[in-house]
């Protein structure tokens, strides 16, 4: 079975988009303290281990990168040891898997009544692979995998708005999980409002999230948007 590679075909320790010289690249499991391999060549051999910490270039360039399909903890550190940044959930993927994701788009105008946390119907599937939305109302998103991480982004257009618009995505796990939310304070004005977050709560069956908006504005007003997610790991 081939490894994949992380994440991309090569590599730059960056810290504020400068470049880190002969930085470290730590890779393991997710205790962080026991060790994991990475290889410089996708038939992932033994023999093709590299070495952990993943030293970069005088240009801060890492060499090829490739992982099991397994779960990894990531640490960034400079060539004197100093963290820059972790990250947990990085997977590695074989060729025999899909990667999954979906985008959805709210099309038509979506009355949202003022004062009231409405969930966000969405009308058009542009793309919807290892992921469902309920058959009835479009609102509810469902990942196909078990044990999955995503990353997921929602826009929210709304115009003529005065008032606070605060849009959120929410997840079922522990009764109610906030992943991503932002707000703005509006004069008669249109916008457009974003945020981004990733469930660091691995999905489990029956899991799912859904992006609702909520505005003061004195009467009701309308909503376009649209929602987007890709799967970032498996654990």
């Amino acid at each position: 079975m081939a490894g994949s590679l992380v994440p991309a075909p090569r590599l730059y320790a960056l810290d504020a988009g400068v470049a880190l010289p002969a930085a470290k690249l730590y890779f393991w499991e997710s205790d962080l303290t026991t060790p994991k391999d990475t290889f410089n060549d996708p038939d992932l051999a033994p023999g093709h281990a590299n070495t952990n910490p993943v030293v970069a270039s005088a240009s801060g360039l890492f060499g090829p990168i490739f992982l099991k399909a397994e779960a990894y903890s990531v640490v960034l550190k400079t060539s004197a040891d100093v963290t820059v940044w972790t990250q947990d959930h990085v997977s590695g993927r074989s060729e025999q898997q899909t990667a999954h994701a979906f985008s959805v788009r709210r099309t038509s105008a979506q009355t949202i009544p003022t004062g009231v946390n409405t969930q966000i119907s969405f009308n058009v599937e542009d793309l919807d692979t290892g992921a469902e939305f309920d058959a009835t109302t479009d609102f509810r998103f469902e990942p196909a995998v078990a044990n999955s991480v995503w990353e997921f982004n929602l826009q929210v257009t709304v115009q003529s708005m005065t008032g606070t618009v605060q849009i959120v995505i929410l997840s079922s796990q522990n009764s109610g999980t906030i992943l991503a939310q932002d707000s703005r304070t509006l004069v008669a004005e249109d916008a457009i409002i974003s945020c981004s977050g990733i469930n660091t709560t691995p999905f489990t069956v029956g899991d799912y999230v859904y992006a609702y908006v909520v505005h003061t504005h004195g009467s009701d007003r309308t909503v376009t948007g649209r929602f987007y997610g890709k799967q970032i790991g498996l654990v």
